[in-house]
């Protein structure tokens, strides 16, 4: 095959269709295809108490949802960070066999994140599409 010079931003491939042609393609066919798998909301009580609910539909069709509301006697404590955060009792049922899961979960309200620092799981209301609950991906996460 003879080398053509193509610029960086178009790698060409084997038929001529730029890389720009094959993302066009992907978006369009990904929001034909989209179906939602998670999602999460927030409720603030009053300005301190903050109820999250959501649910989660995995590839297997295994389906659970969330409950999480802070204990009777949480307190709101700040980190050497600056951020502030409360304990949340977390309530997670799986809808195909009724297994429960009762947890705690730290609740931030600087990004109104909800972290499952053992079940490596994270709630965002604010995510785009209607909130995420779902795997948290961290670097510092050790199995």
């Amino acid at each position: 095959m003879p080398y053509v010079f193509v610029p960086d931003n178009e790698v060409r491939h084997d038929f001529g269709r730029s890389q720009k042609a094959y993302d066009y393609a992907y978006k369009n066919k990904k929001e034909e295809d989209y179906k939602k798998r998670s999602g999460c909301r927030i409720v603030m009580k009053d300005k301190n108490t903050p109820i999250l609910f959501g649910w989660r539909k995995k590839y297997k069709g295994a389906f659970f949802t969330f409950y999480a509301r802070p204990y009777e006697k949480s307190k709101i404590t700040t980190s050497k960070t600056g951020k502030t955060w409360i304990n949340l009792f977390v309530t997670i049922t799986n809808r195909n066999t009724f297994e429960v899961v009762k947890t705690s979960g730290l609740f931030c309200f600087e990004t109104q994140r909800m972290y499952l620092k053992e079940l490596n799981i994270i709630a965002n209301p604010k995510a785009n599409d209607g909130g995420y609950f779902g795997k948290h991906i961290s670097k510092n996460y050790k199995r």
